[in-house]
């Protein structure tokens, strides 16, 4: 609880022993899909228990909890990928189902290199009306290599029109990059995070995505990518501009405002809808209007 609030982390990923990535190193090796991953209940209460303490820590009572982006290998053959995002969706659905109070389940989709719409959009359906879930992460460049189309890019509509059917919402996260000029730096996926959502958040304003499914739903982690924060329609602004109050998490007083996150108007579905007060961590939420503005 946050001053008397609920406190929603939407922005969470999953914890697992190593038994899971195991399970995917051995699919790519033997280029052989696999479904039947086999994780000790023993080592998988250790992983849970750990995440629930941190949790706890951080007064965070429901946290919807996604794949780990550098774990989705989107750099991969679709017939791999397929079977690795059903894999981890149904990890995802069982940990839910250990703690129905406390997890909500974000969907892995089969992205690849090429996109795999229709796949992704098969897998979404299943992950909505079977295990549950409300939502779905989406890679803005799943081989890693910048050749995707954008996010406003026709390419991505039947995603879109799914999601928008299902009432699902897509959070942009990024996985890793391949580009060489990153090689000498550490975990270089976190710049790549910055760049990759602060370049799908632009490409998704300056469109007319909104227009052609204003009931899509899209939120964009890590504050839109940051650099968002510094971009306003092509020109310089000023992050904690009060005109700017609703979307930000520092007022410009420079002290925190009195929302843990975002708008109360970003709002998740599901099969199973639950009452849920908005939270979030460091994310931006797209909408019609919000592009429009």
């Amino acid at each position: 609880m946050y001053n008397g609030k609920k406190v929603i982390d939407v922005h969470g990923h999953l914890s697992t022993p190593v038994h899971f990535r195991a399970h995917v190193m051995n699919m790519i090796a033997l280029r052989t899909p696999n479904e039947n991953i086999n994780i000790p209940e023993a080592a998988m209460k250790q992983a849970l228990d750990r995440h629930l303490r941190v949790m706890d820590e951080r007064d965070i009572d429901l946290q919807m909890i996604s794949p780990r982006p550098v774990a989705m290998v989107h750099w991969e053959r679709p017939i791999l990928q397929e079977a690795w995002a059903r894999t981890t969706n149904n990890v995802i659905h069982g940990q839910c189902v250990m703690h129905p109070d406390r997890f909500v389940g974000i969907a892995q989709l089969p992205q690849s290199g090429d996109l795999n719409i229709e796949a992704c959009c098969t897998e979404l359906e299943r992950a909505i009306d079977k295990l549950g879930f409300v939502g779905a992460l989406v890679n803005p460049d799943p081989g890693g290599d910048r050749q995707s189309p954008g996010m406003d890019d026709k390419a991505w509509f039947p995603l879109y029109k799914r999601a928008e059917q299902l009432a699902a919402t897509l959070i942009v996260h990024p996985s890793i990059t391949r580009d060489p000029r990153l090689d000498r730096i550490p975990h270089s996926y976190q710049y790549n995070n910055i760049t990759e959502e602060t370049l799908a958040t632009l490409l998704l304003e300056h469109s007319d995505v909104f227009e052609k499914f204003p009931k899509l739903k899209i939120v964009i982690c890590h504050c839109g990518g940051a650099l968002r924060r510094l971009i306003e329609i092509g020109e310089p602004i000023d992050a904690v501009n009060p005109s700017r109050a609703n979307d930000n998490m520092i007022t410009a007083s420079g002290e925190a405002s009195g929302v843990c996150g975002v708008s109360p108007a970003m709002t998740f579905s599901s099969q199973n809808r639950r009452q849920r007060p908005p939270a979030a961590m460091s994310t931006l939420r797209l909408s019609r209007a919000r592009a429009a503005a």
